[in-house]
């Protein structure tokens, strides 16, 4: 997704004052279309319909237009001074190029770090289906929290991975957190099996 830039210094400029409701929308949806699609302030015709809720709207073109801020071109719009910073009069929006550039930089970048970190995509079970104080366990007045409860017995020896299934659970509550001898919701679960009490 490419942003497009709507300065909050417009809303000051004697060009962008005068400019009719309909018209404002149009020429702010039309940087938002042009910056996502790429086509560096050219809008073809065919895509006008998308600017304004009402459909096509003439009258907001012809306004840009007698604004400066683009001219008709034979298959639509080409906005005008596109890429020109916005402090000396133009839009101020990065060409495509530049911002498909710097995407392949950032890529670059993480596929580099994550190299250097030995980082490996993650896989397998990393949550359970928690329901209530996800991270928070409850005993009568006392709340367990996530540093509490997640300590070094918690640790899978074998991957390192750091697991909710291996915490001690407060006395009076099932493994999955539930109180005792009420219906735990989790299957081959009785509300009494694997109990485990905090020392």
């Amino acid at each position: 997704m490419t942003d497009g830039r709507i300065p909050g210094k417009w809303i000051n400029e004697p060009r962008f004052i005068e400019m009719s409701v309909d018209a404002w929308c149009v020429f702010t949806k039309a940087i938002a279309w042009s910056n996502e699609a790429g086509t560096d302030g050219h809008i073809k015709r065919r895509y006008l319909n998308l600017l304004h809720p009402d459909g096509e709207h003439p009258q907001a073109y012809a306004e840009i237009a007698a604004l400066g801020l683009w001219e008709p071109t034979s298959d639509g719009y080409q906005f005008n001074d596109w890429n020109k910073k916005a402090h000396h009069g133009g839009l101020g929006q990065e060409l495509a190029e530049n911002v498909r550039n710097q995407k392949e930089r950032n890529r670059k970048k993480v596929a580099d770090w994550r190299k250097r970190q030995g980082s490996t995509p993650v896989t397998g079970y990393v949550t359970a289906q928690e329901t209530g104080h996800v991270g928070q366990e409850q005993e009568q007045d006392r709340l367990y929290t996530g540093s509490e409860i997640q300590n070094e017995e918690n640790v899978n020896p074998e991957t390192g991975e750091v697991g909710w299934w291996t915490a001690p659970i407060p006395a009076g509550l099932c493994e999955h957190g539930n109180q005792l001898g009420h219906e735990c919701g989790w299957p081959g679960c009785d509300g009494v099996a694997k109990v485990r009490s905090v020392a």
